[in-house]
């Protein structure tokens, strides 16, 4: 994990080159928090659904976490627990793993802030609740990824490490330089901050739901109190450069999931 200190940015297609759910522009300030400074992996969430017993088609209170019938999911149940099973869909056990839906990805903050004596941020039912005042892990806000991803919200950052298309393939997997799969996290650049991965490999799932930009001045947005969709963002190992952009969003269903998306962890300081 990264320390990142808050600050004030302004959020969203301030090059006005993007799409216009992107806009308007508005400022954003934030408490500083920490980040993963890489996706998580195949081994890490293998590890999860052995240690919550998830069920052999991974489910768990009452949840998917991830989809075991497509055949991009690399992992495996046999013989009474998970495993990682080798394909073209993946370059290995450390790859950034794929194939988790939004639940998946919050009951993992949970377990693993109770491995570390840590107090859960997430209450899970019917409806999710997050206490930010928690010291567990949790999923970062949409607007916490864009601030990580462009360097502490710098202008300059189109892309996660540099604003240069010509140079985005020294910082992502992305469809020209991927092979179709996903890759070891941590094997490009870093970002200025240090943080892996941010554009390309997959799409990372944010708490927020998704919702229409506001032009007012925020402090520590959380996104829309309800709605359909949770934000994706990051872009992916299959899509061109332009879908990889620091402002770039995304949405899905939160019990869906394709190969394109994983997340990262946060653990905020308010």
């Amino acid at each position: 994990m990264l320390w990142i200190d808050g600050g004030s940015f302004n959020m969203g297609d301030v090059w006005d080159t993007g799409d216009s759910v992107e806009k308007p522009v508005h400022k954003v300030t934030l408490s500083g928090f920490f980040i993963g400074k890489h996706e998580i992996s195949n081994s890490e969430f293998i590890s999860f659904l052995n240690g919550v017993g998830a069920d052999a088609d991974g489910k768990f209170n009452g949840h998917k976490l991830l989809d075991m019938d497509d055949d991009y999911c690399n992992i495996k149940y046999h013989d009474g627990s998970f495993s990682y099973s080798q394909s073209d869909f993946s370059e290995g056990t450390n790859s950034a793993v794929a194939e988790v839906t939004w639940y998946g990805a919050i009951e993992y903050c949970n377990w693993l802030s109770l491995e570390k004596d840590l107090d859960p941020c997430y209450t899970i039912g019917d409806e999710v609740t997050c206490n930010f005042s928690a010291n567990g892990y949790r999923l970062p806000t949409e607007a916490e990824w864009e601030y990580a991803a462009r360097g502490g919200g710098r202008s300059d950052q189109q892309y996660a490490g540099t604003n240069s298309e010509e140079e985005i393939s020294n910082y992502a997997w992305i469809q020209d330089n991927t092979d179709n799969k996903t890759h070891n996290v941590g094997t490009k650049e870093p970002n200025e901050l240090g943080i892996f991965d941010m554009s390309g490999n997959v799409h990372e799932w944010c708490w927020d739901w998704y919702g229409s930009y506001t032009s007012d001045s925020l402090t520590n947005p959380r996104g829309p109190s309800d709605g359909y969709y949770r934000i994706l963002r990051g872009g992916s190992w299959n899509l061109y450069e332009y879908e990889c952009r620091t402002a770039k969003r995304f949405y899905c269903f939160p019990p869906d999931c394709t190969d394109l998306i994983g997340f990262r962890i946060v653990v905020g300081t308010y």
